[in-house]
């Protein structure tokens, strides 16, 4: 049910994901996901979970450079518009799901300190800014609302936009 899951929101959208329609596709009958999921808030919980574990593999990828974290986190969204939105979407998931909690947990990580030590009060504050610029930068690429702005700027490079972003940020 996730692959089918999965296929459905790349090409159809978050509006086409409920339980019956997914069961459908993945030729299975309507309550098969019932142990596994429990409802389509458990079924686009694990989802997510798969979009975080691919969006934290992709910032791990990036090595201990913070802009390079923030530059996968815009190709990852950029590349995979649907699932980033929905793993966003908070009416939509249960966060009290394990794997939901630890993927997106292991995500964030990512853009904290080099240490990914979030939980340090002097942490805390520049890994929110980092977050909050990079996610903003990329929520809006994915909405195309940054098209206009990079055709007058004469800027296409989303890698330095999100460069020269990170560079407000105070991050030493």
């Amino acid at each position: 049910m996730l692959d089918a899951a999965h296929v459905m929101l790349q090409g159809e959208g978050i509006a086409s994901l409920k339980l019956r329609a997914i069961a459908r596709r993945a030729g299975v009958s309507a309550t098969a996901g019932d142990p596994h999921f429990g409802n389509l808030a458990g079924l686009l919980s694990e989802l997510a979970a798969d979009g975080f574990a691919a969006l934290g593999k992709a910032m791990h990828s990036a090595g201990s450079d913070v802009q390079g974290r923030g530059r996968a986190y815009m190709r990852f969204a950029l590349t995979h518009p649907a699932l980033f939105n929905l793993m966003f979407r908070s009416d939509a998931l249960d966060w009290s799901r394990p794997r939901l909690k630890e993927t997106s947990g292991e995500a964030f990580a990512f853009l904290g300190a080099q240490d990914a030590d979030m939980a340090s009060a002097q942490e805390a504050p520049r890994f929110a800014a980092r977050w909050g610029i990079v996610h903003g930068l990329a929520a809006l690429a994915v909405d195309g609302r940054l098209d206009t702005l990079r055709q007058q700027s004469g800027d296409d490079d989303l890698d330095a936009l999100i460069g020269h972003a990170l560079g407000l940020v105070s991050i030493a």
